[in-house]
């Protein structure tokens, strides 16, 4: 199956699950689980000493699959990962000063990378500049509604998709109020309140990803925005 065929597959499936794998002997049971499932794809967290030989091992014993690395921190790493068979590679860009790094590893690498942006928007339209594949990030977050339009603007203009990302350890401060603990409920208020700054802007390439430590309240809250938006799903367990 060629790389497009694979993208157009999770295209359909509209879920990427994130994972982090402190045990080489426990990707291959991973990976067995997610294809039998119809879900031949996964981002490997690059953060244990686990991760590289996990991806070597998927990329080797899954051809079907589609393998990502979350995490990556230098070109170095990038290139090995490459190496192992990675086909999709994700970078924490957390300043403006820090989007060199994208642009060092379009040029170090060949596969797709995502920049993952925390509050700074002027790093996101840094790694627009660089040639970035794919953008995380969180609208609220940015500031005003001007910067949240430069980046949707520039995204859009470039063809770029944003992840939004939202995280139970950091809901907004009234909406956690409002359900006084993390829900699933809040949990998807405040993933559409984020949808609703990007779509203000006619900017409808949307992924969203809901994280949370307790796995029951994840999943109905991914089953709860299924049912109010048809935007693609990025899973993954904080």
């Amino acid at each position: 199956m060629s790389q497009n065929e694979l993208l157009a597959q999770v295209a359909e499936k509209k879920i990427v699950p994130v994972v982090k794998l402190d045990r080489v002997e426990d990707a291959k049971p991973l990976c067995e689980a997610l294809c039998a499932g119809g879900l031949p794809v996964a981002e490997i967290t690059f953060r244990t000493d686990a991760a590289e030989e996990s991806i070597r091992i998927a990329v080797k014993e899954f051809p079907e699959m589609l393998v990502g690395a979350g995490t990556v921190v230098n070109v170095e790493q990038a290139k090995r990962l490459e190496s192992a068979g990675c086909q999709l590679i994700r970078v924490t860009v957390p300043t403006a000063q820090d989007a060199g790094i994208v642009a060092a590893l379009e040029q170090a690498v060949h596969v797709p990378i995502v920049a993952d942006i925390h509050f700074d928007y002027r790093a996101a339209l840094d790694c627009v500049d660089a040639g970035v594949d794919k953008i995380r990030i969180n609208p609220g977050n940015i500031g005003s509604d001007e910067r949240v339009g430069l980046v949707a603007q520039a995204c859009k203009e470039h063809g770029i998709p944003i992840r939004i990302g939202v995280n139970g350890g950091s809901l907004e401060k009234d909406i956690l109020a409002k359900y006084g603990k993390v829900t699933p409920e809040a949990l998807v208020e405040s993933a559409m309140y984020h949808v609703s700054l990007l779509e203000k802007h006619d900017f409808h390439d949307i992924v969203i990803s809901i994280k949370s430590s307790n796995v029951p309240v994840m999943m109905q809250a991914y089953r709860l925005l299924s049912e109010q938006c048809d935007y693609p799903l990025h899973i993954g367990v904080t």
